[in-house]
């Protein structure tokens, strides 16, 4: 009997270490994401691009009045825009791919239609809806 309960033990062991593993790359937000151990890079002071990615691009983003960022957030590329989170002014900012400022999402207030603030976005690739998550509301605003 005690064999038995040790074999059982080692068996669920087992299923827990291999159930914690991962793979390195999986799809978030219709995006294909890499994991980096950045304790595995030899360097601890600087990360080279090379030793993360295959395909780097800056965008310079226009800045105007009407768009001035004061902290990024969240960056997600939709395939035509970029949305651009400020949980700072709650706003978030909506950049075609030139980095040319098209147009804010919703805005911040109370009322209908209006949010208190943003804590997180989300973009559902295959429905093109944008999604803001606002702990101070409880609520989903889902644009279209």
């Amino acid at each position: 009997m005690n064999k038995i309960s040790i074999l059982i033990d080692i068996a669920l062991i087992a299923i827990v270490i291999s159930s914690c593993t991962r793979d390195k790359n999986h799809i978030q937000n219709g995006l294909k994401t890499t994991d980096i151990n950045i304790n595995k890079i030899n360097n601890k002071n600087h990360i080279s691009f090379d030793a993360i990615t295959s395909k780097l691009a800056f965008v310079r983003l226009e800045s105007k009045k009407n768009c001035y960022i004061a902290t990024i957030n969240k960056v997600i590329q939709t395939g035509k825009y970029y949305l651009i989170l400020d949980k700072t002014q709650s706003r978030l900012f909506v950049f075609d791919t030139l980095g040319t400022f098209q147009h804010t999402i919703g805005h911040r207030g109370i009322g209908p239609e209006s949010f208190r603030d943003i804590t997180s976005i989300a973009f559902i690739n295959n429905k093109q809806h944008i999604i803001i998550h606002s702990n101070r509301d409880m609520a989903l605003f889902i644009y279209l």
